[in-house]
């Protein structure tokens, strides 16, 4: 099912039922009979539990595959509901097309519920955006004024850091969108890894979850 944005819905009834797993809670009480079983000194107890663990490991993995499909449905729809409207209002008409196709070879994947898929058309919807939004001048300004804002931020190299955001701010008064560009771009590259998902583009995906 679509909505306004094209974001699809499941409706699977059979998903809850499956993780509503009323055979694995008795595999798991028949386990822990067997143990005390085979602690008591019955033989064939220990080979019945080891059976029974195998089963409770593949039940368990088949529910997290079924928790994995609403997941990643759930993520898609935000990231296209928002890149749908960013493309709307920044997008070229080369841009908006090239969006279409991109949401209907998800709707493909959500299809034949292909999660690997899924993600890789969802990585370049992402990819979309950012290379519309590296084309704006507001863009690196945000970027910019968002390290330079942020004192809990750790460097790799404190003193380059230093000179490129005082280079920063002068190209923002020239306006100087390639130098911003490259300024903020070697400021990804020397924040900390523990820190760099907030402000790298690898970061775009959590940043428009909490748009």
């Amino acid at each position: 099912m679509l909505d306004k944005w094209g974001a699809v819905h499941i409706e699977d009834s059979n998903i809850l039922e499956k993780l509503n797993d009323t055979q694995l809670n008795l595999m798991m009480d028949e386990a822990e009979n067997d143990i005390k079983a085979a602690k008591g000194g019955d033989p064939d107890a220990s080979e019945k539990v080891s059976r029974t663990i195998k089963e409770i490991k593949g039940r368990l993995h088949e529910q997290e595959e079924l928790l994995a499909w609403p997941k990643a449905i759930s993520e898609f729809n935000s990231i296209l509901e928002y890149c749908q409207q960013f493309v709307e209002v920044y997008g070229s008409d080369e841009d908006k097309k090239h969006f279409e196709k991109l949401k209907e070879e998800a709707e493909e994947a959500i299809n034949e519920q292909n999660i690997e898929k899924l993600e890789a058309k969802k990585e370049l919807i992402l990819s979309l955006y950012f290379t519309i939004q590296s084309k704006r001048e507001e863009f690196w300004i945000t970027q910019f004024n968002e390290i330079r804002s942020d004192s809990t931020i750790i460097f790799t190299n404190p003193q380059r850091a230093k000179q490129l955001l005082q280079e920063g701010s002068l190209a923002i008064s020239r306006r100087d969108r390639e130098t911003l560009q490259s300024v903020v771009q070697e400021l990804w590259q020397l924040i900390s890894d523990k820190e760099k998902s907030k402000y790298s583009p690898s970061g775009y995906e959590s940043h428009i979850k909490k748009e």
